[in-house]
């Protein structure tokens, strides 16, 4: 699928423009293949950084939105009478070495563009985890074996935890919470004496269990 996302980067979009912008026999074969690959790569990435900061870029997207700009430019272009009409072509022996570099350096662009793409997704679906943390009381009026529990949600979507706190290896607290995406809950404690260690452990949707260890009176 992603390879038919080259030649709307690559060339369909620029073509379009180039025929609006210089009418048939103003300009040369070699001339308008580089006008095309150029306004095409010009048009994604601008379009791509419009897409961004509007709605969010995403692939789907991308393709409409280079769709209709090469339609709207064809549809015009073919108004006003841009295309010259259909013949038998006769290629030139060779093409110009910057004409043929600029191509493959456009198709590199485009390709990489599509993997990063793809690449940024992946890496957004593997960056979901949950903040855990336990730290002493630094309030003024904070009692002696006072602390604090923390748990932030960075996951994709809701996540059920279960928190035990244990001191000195008696159970002290024991709940089950559920947390929705970007979601934070803090809790005070306070332990049964200013002495001896707090264990917080928390298991997140029956996964394997995190612990985090506090030694009080220190």
């Amino acid at each position: 699928m992603s390879w038919l996302l080259i030649p709307l980067v690559l060339f369909l979009p620029g073509y379009a423009l180039a025929a609006l912008a210089f009418p048939p026999g103003s300009v040369g074969p070699a001339e308008r293949g580089i006008y095309a690959v150029t306004l095409s790569i010009a048009v994604a990435v601008v379009g791509g950084l419009v897409l961004q900061l509007a709605i969010g870029l995403d692939r789907a997207s991308w393709a409409v939105l280079l769709f209709i700009v090469t339609l709207l430019c064809t549809v015009q272009g073919v108004r006003l009478g841009r295309y010259p009409k259909p013949r038998r072509p006769r290629l030139p022996w060779a093409l110009p070495l910057v004409a043929v570099a600029f191509a493959a350096a456009g198709l590199v662009s485009a390709m990489a563009v599509v993997s990063a793409h793809d690449g940024l997704l992946d890496s957004r679906a593997r960056a979901n985890f949950t903040d855990f943390w336990m730290v002493p009381a630094r309030t003024a009026t904070a009692a002696d074996g006072s602390f604090v529990v923390g748990l932030r949600s960075h996951e994709s979507g809701p996540s059920r935890y279960l928190l035990r706190l244990s001191h000195d290896g008696r159970l002290l607290h024991e709940r089950a919470v559920v947390l929705g995406p970007e979601r934070q809950r803090v809790w005070d404690f306070v332990a049964p004496s200013g002495s001896g260690r707090i264990v917080a452990s928390v298991r997140q949707d029956g996964g394997p269990s995190r612990r985090l260890y506090l030694p009080l009176g220190r």
